[in-house]
């Protein structure tokens, strides 16, 4: 599974961690149209297909495990998957599953947020020492920034996961098939200068639209500098304009060194 493959791996590359929620993205959006939401989405339960000689290849195929096994309580006493008490496994669950709330299909693209989070950090958006500290952390708690553990992650790739981590349900992609047309725009336009041989399978076409968003992502740092500066000496003219008229009407100003 893919979880002793990280413990192995550590982390795995952008472009097969990619591959991999692609193929997770495609699989749990059947399972929408359908009517099942898989509510425990955990690098455990992602399979990956090894080639005939036991490897993995750098782009393997995966499978969905454990649909349905929410009504069951898992030996591990961290795996709460039991019905009426809280779905999911903590360190990848939803805030509204944490909380015991009712949960829709954004909580599955919470969970492959998680998962794509792990497959490129190596490590789970949040950790504890007990498992109620856990939960709490999940409610309470924003998880980090996945640049802050990998620096080597794309801004873009990066704000591909928070928003799919949203701790608000409306403010992620509300849909599986919204998450996977993001996650293949940027895989479009990261795999667009390398040869076909190293491509996973299925590449999909960079979209316009993605392209603008990922070029004002790039500007933006800049932008807000500008922006702070352009403020901060509209606020000194301000100030300077406010002291000068306070003097016309009340004589000249006497400050004292501190003032």
């Amino acid at each position: 599974d893919l979880s002793d493959y990280l413990l192995a791996q550590e982390r795995i590359p952008p472009l097969t961690a990619i591959s991999i929620a692609l193929q997770l993205c495609r699989a749990l959006e059947a399972a929408h149209h359908a009517g099942v939401i898989h509510r425990d989405i955990k690098p455990h339960n992602v399979f990956l297909l090894a080639n005939e000689d036991g490897s993995i290849p750098d782009y393997p195929a995966i499978k969905v495990l454990d649909f349905g096994l929410s009504r069951f309580m898992d030996a591990d006493s961290t795996q709460l998957t039991r019905a009426g008490v809280i779905m999911g496994t903590p360190s990848y669950m939803s805030p509204e599953q944490a909380e015991g709330k009712a949960v829709d299909a954004r909580t599955d693209v919470y969970g492959v947020g998680a998962v794509l989070f792990a497959a490129l950090t190596g490590h789970p958006p949040y950790e504890a020492d007990t498992l109620q500290a856990l939960v709490l952390a999940v409610i309470n708690q924003e998880p980090a920034r996945p640049r802050s553990i990998n620096p080597e992650i794309d801004e873009n790739l990066e704000l591909i996961v928070q928003r799919s981590m949203a701790r608000v349900a409306d403010e992620r992609y509300q849909s599986m098939e919204e998450l996977r047309l993001a996650l293949e725009a940027y895989y479009g336009r990261a795999t667009a200068t390398l040869s076909s041989t190293k491509l996973p399978p299925r590449p999909v076409a960079p979209s316009m639209t993605q392209e603008t968003f990922e070029e004002n992502v790039a500007s933006a740092r800049p932008r807000l500098l500008a922006y702070a500066a352009t403020l901060t000496l509209l606020l000194a003219l301000g100030l300077l304009t406010t002291l000068a008229s306070i003097e016309l009407f009340a004589g000249r100003l006497h400050l004292s060194r501190l003032e």
